[in-house]
């Protein structure tokens, strides 16, 4: 399978909020997460940026249909 790995942008933080909270209640810990979507755009897209982030995209031929 073939995909792209892109840096993230500030608009794929809803989405990274969202996985964070999707590892959290699988690991059982969803009270854990302390960070809003919010706070990812505030800490990663600043002029000083706490982390650097890759996002890892399928293309939508590749995808499966739910």
């Amino acid at each position: 399978m073939h995909f792209k790995v892109r840096a993230a942008a500030k608009e794929d933080c809803k989405e990274i909020s969202r996985m964070i909270m999707e590892l959290a209640v699988y690991e059982n810990m969803p009270d854990q997460v302390k960070t809003s979507h919010e706070d990812l755009e505030r800490d990663g897209f600043s002029p000083n940026p706490f982390y650097e982030c890759l996002i890892a995209e399928v293309p939508d031929e590749h995808k499966t249909k739910d």
